[in-house]
C-alpha cells in the first residue's frame, strides 16, 4: 500500500524478484538482512547521542556520534 492505497498486487515470488512500483522497491530495500556480525547479537551496545535529542544504541551507526 502507498498512500492508503493499492499500489502493487501479485506473487510474492514474483514482486520480490521484479518489484515494479518504486514504493514496492524502497520496501524491500528496507528489510533487514542476516548479515550483521556476530558483535549485534552477543553484545548489547551502549545508547549515545548522535545528535542534539537523538540517541541511537547500534555498533555499526549510519552516523557518527555527536
Amino acid at each position: 500500500m502507498y498512500l492508503g492505497r493499492l499500489c502493487e498486487v501479485g506473487p510474492s515470488e514474483q514482486l520480490f524478484a521484479y518489484p515494479a512500483h518504486p514504493y514496492t522497491a524502497l520496501l524491500l530495500e528496507a528489510i533487514p538482512m542476516p548479515e550483521a556480525d556476530r558483535r549485534c547479537s552477543d553484545e548489547v551496545p551502549e545508547l549515545r547521542a548522535v545528535a542534539p535529542d537523538q540517541f541511537l544504541a547500534c555498533h555499526h551507526p549510519l552516523i557518527a556520534a555527536a
